[in-house]
């Protein structure tokens, strides 16, 4: 079943993505690195067109707490202003703290599953790396497939779940 995924790395400066998911295949659609007032614009003019949202989430520890309150608060505004789109929308809302998917990709790269995405600070690739955890973690995808890769598959889901187990 074909499936759009809105992706978003929350911050003072957002990464942003659109995953296509058809015949076991991922494509990007559209990435993007923006600033608080046109992440909510990009969101808005592209809502329509997704099934689902993953979004890093932003968990206030004793060290988040620590960090500058005005770069925390534009990814809890963020999330917030996400979260209002989905529940007004009736459309899926996934969290995934910025551990679980900094994990699995510390033995994977998005070049292993031909999702790179050129320029910018790093921002929309996180956005990416959450799209992919979520359809691996959720076995809406198999990469088997992927040509460009170069990726073991075989130990894929053991990856994976020693990333989740390890949060």
């Amino acid at each position: 079943m074909p499936m759009k995924i809105l992706c978003c790395d929350p911050g003072k400066l957002s990464g942003l993505s659109i995953l296509d998911l058809e015949n076991n295949k991922v494509e990007i659609l559209e990435t993007a690195e923006l600033e608080q007032y046109s992440t909510c614009e990009w969101i808005i003019d592209r809502f329509d067109s997704v099934d689902k949202v993953v979004c890093e989430d932003f968990i206030i520890s004793p060290r988040t707490g620590k960090m500058k309150t005005a770069d925390t608060r534009f990814s809890l505004e963020i999330i917030g202003f996400i979260r209002y789109l989905c529940l007004k929308n009736k459309k899926p809302l996934i969290l995934q703290t910025p551990a679980h998917m900094k994990s699995f990709f510390a033995n994977w790269s998005l070049r292993d599953f031909g999702l790179w995405s050129i320029g910018g600070e790093g921002h929309k690739r996180d956005s990416i790396r959450h799209g992919v955890v979520y359809l691996l973690g959720n076995n809406k995808w198999n990469p088997q497939d992927v040509e460009a890769s170069k990726g073991d598959y075989a130990n894929l889901k053991e990856h994976l779940s020693a990333s989740q187990a390890r949060l």
